[in-house]
């Protein structure tokens, strides 16, 4: 696969867009909506709700700190997992602005 081209794109551009490719994925977007329902969890627990494999988890878990949406802790010999609100804030204030200026828009 080739890369992206990113340069001449805005900061914001590039950081929600970042965000929004890191919930493409079904799981991903399962895992987000399992730790906005249950606060904070550890991987055994996402790992019962989806029927996905641990290294699968794991990498999706991965991918999903390294764009920012999830902050992990150490507790005891596992992970706990929880959402990064500020994330979902700015990511929540972005798309109200956009929703707001499509209200004018007609097709």
């Amino acid at each position: 696969m080739g890369l992206t081209k990113t340069e001449g794109f805005s900061e914001d551009i590039l950081f929600f867009s970042n965000l929004l490719k890191a919930i493409s994925h079904p799981s991903r977007l399962s895992i987000i909506l399992f730790l906005i329902d249950k606060k904070q969890c550890i991987g055994n627990d996402i790992l019962e709700e989806l029927p996905i494999a641990q290294p699968t988890l794991s990498r999706h878990l991965k991918e999903l700190k390294d764009s920012g949406w999830i902050n992990a802790k150490v507790d005891g010999k596992s992970m706990l997992y929880c959402i990064n609100p500020i994330v979902l804030n700015q990511l929540t204030q972005y798309l109200n602005q956009i929703q707001s200026s499509s209200n004018s828009l007609c097709c």
